[in-house]
């Protein structure tokens, strides 16, 4: 392993790859490294704002990030998908969001439209709690699929279900009668 920060590992849906940000020439850059340990890092983005790994896309080829380099300022966080060999990033159909995931069938983009997930902020339910969305990336409707007062969260569509019908929704949420951070699931259809 070089020396340099590595974060936010994310095994591909078949398990052969490893996509993550790691800080090794001065920039936080996405890699990408077999899953077995064979072989080196392979550079995926090469622009100067750093990423967010979120998740592979359903089929495999893509990786999802989030970044502030490419809005024009640093609060404008915005949703890419990049292929996993490396090339230009492109924008996903939604203004602002960060962390996300493309269901197994590839019709919901669920999101967070901003993060507080790098905050202090425990139990926090003011102006920047955040809620997930989801879009659909068919019709480009949205609807809100939390409204919980607290922190929703790190949305993950269960990838097991790929190529079925179902397409549950794990996210972070500190809801419930103790407000910690816990695992909750969601399902789009109902």
């Amino acid at each position: 392993s070089p020396p340099g920060r590595e974060t936010f590992p994310r095994f591909s849906p078949d398990g052969k790859t490893i996509a993550f940000v790691g800080n090794y020439e001065g920039n936080t850059d996405i890699y990408t490294i077999p899953a077995d340990g064979a072989g080196t890092a392979t550079r995926v983005t090469h622009h100067p704002g750093a990423e967010t790994i979120c998740d592979w896309t359903p089929d495999g080829k893509g990786i999802i990030f989030y970044t502030v380099g490419l809005g024009g300022l640093t609060r404008q966080q915005q949703l890419f998908t990049v292929p996993a060999a490396g090339g230009l990033p492109e924008q996903l159909p939604v203004p602002y969001g960060t962390f996300a995931s493309i269901s197994p069938d590839g019709e919901w983009l669920a999101y967070t439209p901003h993060t507080t997930d790098f905050r202090t902020w425990k139990r926090y339910r003011g102006g920047m709690a955040t809620d997930i969305w989801l879009f659909n990336l068919k019709n480009k409707s949205s609807i809100k699929a939390t409204d919980w007062e607290g922190t929703d969260t790190a949305p993950m569509f269960d990838p097991a279900n790929a190529g079925g019908k179902a397409n549950t929704l794990y996210y972070l949420s500190d809801a419930g009668e103790s407000h910690l951070m816990n695992l909750w699931s969601f399902d789009p259809a109902s």
